[in-house]
């Protein structure tokens, strides 16, 4: 698809005339409009902790996406509580086909959440295939550290057309505050070459500007992203993580803001990452270019450096990517060694366990297509291991979730847009459920360098999935025509954070109560989850409620 139709911006200016119906629909709890049913309730009802977020959208079935709404405000009836509220001008994907089989067949599923002042100041222009078939808005409201807990009332005001509508709000805050870093470690994916090309096209001085709002907007959705390094360590370095010829190019240069929580206004923090390891210092063969006694070095040095710097747990060492079988004994033989050399290092590898690498691998990651199944290893396992060997393990998802070779209607937590919500927001829960101590997913950003000029606008279908391996959206001067570089972050990945602030919110209220793990039953396993939010909503609530009592 060639990105040469643009919506026109003045077609989206307010009409005062265009819109005689406010006749609209509301879906709480994060659910997408176009996979879910309306709430039967003309209410916006939520229960939050403190530096939290919730999102429900507004569609209004007899508006053209030409009209929008503006004078947004929440008017409260009693002392307003300590809280902020961002509102979207829904986006969509448009879809030929899909692997999703339960009522979708074809069509728009909203996913791009432009906030509503890029809009009103004409900073954006959104491409017409992007462009709903009604008006949709996405509504954000976080709680601020400082809000008093109780019960708040009132209105979602704001105008659309010649109407004025007055939705009522009901908001109550529960005695417990969110931490700046979530217990759940998370890694995703990220590419800092394909995100400045994508953006300038190539090599330009505002590079670290660019990756630090990728990374901002990445803190604020609660995940921590993986392959930020833009350099290698120098061969001669005697700190890998600190020498660089550009002090900001360094690890630790790139990484400081994070752990330290001042990148983000809300402080909230990084809690782990990988360490920049090249491909050859993974071998315990020398080759022409580095010697064993060289490797050895190298490994050593970053083993205490890690130690000097306190990132034993902030970081690990991303070895080897889904390994295949006849790889397993040599790379059991390079990590046995390379861990001698850094002992105090985690090494993750996204396989199963295999009798080869014993000794090897003390951060498993493993596929969760495969787990509960027969043939594989048992939860109770990997927890043994985890006890007595001191070894951890996470979970990851990727195009196994919906077929990487021709599309499968599978079910299974998925981050492709063309699912409900519920297939995102229980990413997260399957490692409560399983005690598994992090989540992983391959690339947030993987569109970037695939397909056509629009990607991953309007050309977003990889490995057989709709917005597979993409989580943001690039908006510049080609893409959008954004006056200023810019990104936005998916639906998708508000969805994700939904579901991470659900198992911080269950992980305090299990250390309150080990009663509150029974919660997580409604979760049979990875391939019988509930498929909607609600429930979801409703299990969050119960441990608020729970953390309350004290």
């Amino acid at each position: 698809m060639k990105f040469i139709t643009f919506l026109i911006f003045s077609a989206l200016v307010f009409n005062a005339n265009a819109a005689s119906n406010t006749r609209y629909e509301i879906f709480t709890f994060g659910e997408k409009p176009q996979l879910s049913l309306p709430t039967k309730n003309n209410l916006i009802d939520l229960e939050m902790a403190r530096n939290e977020y919730e999102i429900w959208s507004l569609v209004f079935p007899k508006n053209s996406s030409a009209d929008i709404i503006s004078k947004v405000e929440i008017k409260w009836k009693e002392k307003p509580p300590a809280v902020e509220l961002q509102t979207y001008w829904l986006a969509v994907q448009n879809f030929k086909s899909s692997s999703y089989r339960s009522g979708f067949q074809a069509g728009e599923i909203a996913d791009i959440p432009v906030p509503l002042e890029w809009i009103e100041k004409k900073s954006i222009q959104i491409p017409k295939a992007n462009t709903p078939n009604k008006a949709q808005f996405l509504f954000e409201l976080f709680t601020l550290p400082q809000a008093t807990a109780g019960t708040y009332t009132g209105d979602l005001s704001f105008t659309i057309g010649t109407k004025k509508v007055l939705i009522p709000i009901h908001l109550k805050i529960h005695d417990v505050t969110l931490p700046e870093k979530f217990e759940l470690a998370t890694s995703f994916g990220f590419a800092p070459w394909e995100v400045l090309r994508k953006h300038y096209g190539a090599w330009h001085k505002d590079e670290m500007i660019l990756y630090q709002q990728y990374e901002s907007l990445a803190l604020e959705h609660r995940i921590d992203l993986h392959k930020l390094y833009i350099k290698f360590p120098e061969k001669t370095a005697k700190d890998p993580l600190i020498e660089a010829p550009v002090a900001a190019q360094s690890f630790l240069g790139q990484t400081n803001k994070l752990f330290a929580g001042t990148l983000h206004d809300k402080k909230f923090t990084m809690s782990m990452t990988d360490l920049p390891v090249e491909q050859e210092y993974k071998s315990i063969k020398a080759d022409k270019n580095l010697s064993l006694d060289k490797k050895e070095r190298f490994w050593k040095n970053l083993n205490a450096s890690v130690l000097k710097n306190n990132l034993t747990n902030k970081t690990f060492i991303y070895f080897v990517d889904e390994p295949k079988t006849a790889e397993l004994e040599e790379l059991g033989k390079n990590l046995r060694q390379i861990r001698k050399w850094a002992p105090d290092l985690k090494f993750l590898v996204t396989t199963t366990y295999h009798d080869t690498l014993e000794g090897a691998i003390n951060l498993w990651c493993l596929n969760l297509i495969l787990w509960d199944k027969p043939t594989e290893k048992s939860p109770d396992f990997y927890l043994k291991r985890k006890s007595q060997n001191k070894e951890d393990f996470w979970f990851y998802v990727g195009c196994n979730s919906h077929g990487c070779d021709g599309t499968e209607n599978i079910e299974n937590p998925d981050l492709v847009t063309d699912r409900p919500s519920a297939y995102q927001r229980v990413f997260p829960w399957m490692a409560l459920k399983y005690e598994a101590s992090g989540i992983l997913y391959y690339d947030t950003v993987y569109g970037y360098s695939k397909g056509s000029l629009d990607t991953p606008w309007t050309d977003a279908f990889h490995f057989t999935g709709y917005g597979e391996g993409t989580l943001f959206y690039p908006c510049t001067p080609q893409l959008g025509h954004c006056k200023t570089q810019r990104v936005i972050a998916s639906l998708r990945l508000k969805i994700l954070r939904d579901g991470l602030e659900d198992v911080q919110i269950l992980k305090m209220a299990q250390k309150k109560d080990v009663q509150n793990k029974s919660l997580v039953n409604k979760i049979k396993n990875v391939r019988s989850f509930p498929k909607n939010t609600e429930d979801f909503e409703q299990l969050k609530r119960q441990a608020l409620n729970a953390l309350d009592k004290k």
